[in-house]
């Protein structure tokens, strides 16, 4: 067995910890290569930092949210705090694998904005620059030179960014045309169904994104937030059935999503700086 690791502090050598005042801060990171029947990680609770692991060379069996992985060479998983962690060799294959802890505020922005998400499996094929990068950030940490903790904070979102391209390179994935195909899908929905209870969890399901992910690339392409999205077609279908027809305000509200007259009255004054009435004049 081949083993290297090192942390960011002694304190906490071989446990992770949360740290909610620095800006991506790395705890640890290492490399093993496991001859067999060595390679069996299992943590119920999980730790408190983020796990991101590389799987370099065989093959192993990996749990998350209770469902099983068998990932093979170029595999990156991801594991969130406090998630139950489960990892093991497969048919007691040489494993080789690269490992990052992490911890600090601003990880799920920065996941958000690579296109990555915990808690999920991702097939980057075999590559050098993944290793590179871990074993930069090994290096950085082990050597504790002045501001260490800053570089290696910046190697962590190379390190995400990286695998987002290769992700995207292995599965021929446009990222933008993705994107834009499964928001538009959501929009879609709400245009359709503007005049029933809409949730953004709803529309999150829709895209196939946690509600984080899609609430944030929602407002990357609309700069409004997709509830924010919703209330403003609401409002824009209200004023063209004040414009154009003569239903009451009790008709109108029921007919554009709003749950009573006084609901639509209060929430219309509010972004249009007047009443319903004092439009319809």
């Amino acid at each position: 067995m081949t083993y290297a690791s090192t942390y960011e502090s002694d304190e906490y050598h071989g446990r992770g910890y949360e740290n909610k005042d620095e800006y991506a801060l790395v705890n640890s990171a290492g490399y093993y290569e496991f001859d067999p029947p060595n390679g069996l990680t299992y943590r119920k609770y999980g730790r408190a930092d983020y796990y991101l692991s590389y799987n370099h060379s065989g093959d192993m069996l990996v749990k998350i949210n209770r469902k099983e992985y068998e990932i093979g060479p170029g595999t990156v998983f991801i594991y969130s705090p406090y998630q139950e962690q489960f990892y093991e060799q497969v048919d007691n294959q040489l494993i080789s694998n690269y490992w990052v802890h992490f911890t600090g505020f601003g990880i799920q922005e920065l996941l958000l904005k690579a296109n990555l998400e915990a808690d999920q499996v991702y097939h980057v094929s075999v590559n050098e620059e993944i290793p590179h990068l871990i074993n930069t950030i090994i290096d950085e940490i082990s050597r504790k030179q002045v501001n260490f903790k800053h570089i290696s904070s910046i190697l962590l979102q190379q390190l995400f960014f990286t695998i987002s391209r290769k992700y995207a390179h292995v599965n021929n994935i446009n990222e933008n045309s993705q994107i834009d195909s499964r928001i538009v899908e959501t929009v879609d929905f709400i245009r359709k169904n503007y005049k029933n209870n809409i949730t953004v969890p709803e529309l999150a399901d829709i895209s196939g994104w946690s509600v984080s992910r899609y609430s944030y690339l929602f407002k990357q392409k609309f700069n409004v937030s997709p509830q924010q999205y919703l209330i403003n077609y609401r409002l824009q279908k209200a004023k063209e059935l004040m414009a154009f027809t003569n239903l009451t305000l009790y008709q109108i509200a029921e007919m554009t999503g709003f749950a009573d007259q006084f609901h639509f009255s209060k929430t219309f004054k509010k972004y249009e700086k007047k009443t319903p009435m004092e439009y319809r004049m």
